[in-house]
């Protein structure tokens, strides 16, 4: 008798078995997908403003704003974090945090990645002195003209002159040595994003929009958009953000946001 009951006890202890852990690989998945609605956003840590204002620790901007809207709505949360962008996109790309943003055209293999549909258009301007405005329709206007860039940029448009020495290239470390080189005639003109050099022209009490001339480069606008790490599996927030994105595009907080910044 004893051993008939220990025979059906191992029975059913060898179905139990597998049945609880199939249960707890549910369970587990289940609980672990609930976890994962905090991503981990980052930027560099001298900022993108007005895309990226960076002050210390504390980041604000139409980004953030963005995120803030759409995040609070859906039940997600963030942290934002500052990396250079180079030690930032393979912390990405190894899954180290979650998203960065940036448009497709400026990475290379740009499928390495996952894309929100995009947020808001981005553009470029060539940006001379008042007192002698440089006009341009095409790179072939700036032969023989020293250009000032961004150390470490790539320039599509401009990029292929720059090599075969037809435009002179003149790196500069930031936005704002650009700016007084261009003043102190070391310089022709200079390339900016219009959106951040506007901003930083406007905030900047010790300049006036006024000493500059601006011209708009053709076939420069490309679309701003968050990229995700493949490591972490965000495509449902990623579905969440283009419809929110596409909301607030069509109801006009998108456009509120971008005002608030102009």
């Amino acid at each position: 008798m004893k051993l008939k009951l220990f025979a059906i006890f191992s029975k059913c202890f060898k179905v139990l078995i597998p049945i609880s852990l199939l249960m707890f690989l549910v369970f587990y998945s289940v609980s672990g997908a609930s976890e994962n609605r905090e991503i981990i956003f980052a930027v560099e840590p001298d900022g993108w403003p007005p895309v990226h204002i960076v002050d210390g620790e504390s980041i604000t901007g139409i980004s953030m704003d963005i995120l803030k809207e759409v995040t609070s709505k859906h039940g997600y949360t963030f942290r934002m974090k500052q990396f250079p962008e180079k030690r930032g996109i393979m912390m990405l790309e190894n899954g180290e945090i979650h998203a960065w943003g940036k448009a497709r055209e400026w990475i290379d293999n740009p499928e390495r990645f996952d894309w929100t549909e995009p947020m808001f258009e981005v553009s470029n301007v060539l940006v001379s002195r008042a007192s002698e405005p440089v006009t341009y329709s095409k790179p072939e206007d700036l032969f023989g003209m020293i250009v000032g860039t961004q150390l470490g940029y790539g320039y599509k448009i401009l990029g292929p002159y720059f090599k075969s020495g037809q435009i002179k290239r003149y790196d500069a470390t930031s936005r704002m040595q650009m700016l007084k080189l261009l003043l102190l005639k070391r310089i022709d003109v200079a390339t900016f994003n219009k959106l951040i050099i506007l901003w930083i022209i406007k905030n900047n009490n010790k300049m006036d929009i006024n000493q500059f001339h601006f011209e708009d480069m053709p076939s420069s606008s490309v679309s701003y958009r968050w990229m995700f790490s493949k490591k972490h599996d965000y495509k449902k927030f990623i579905e969440v953000f283009n419809k929110e994105i596409k909301s607030m595009k069509q109801d006009g907080r998108l456009i509120r946001i971008l005002s608030q910044y102009k």
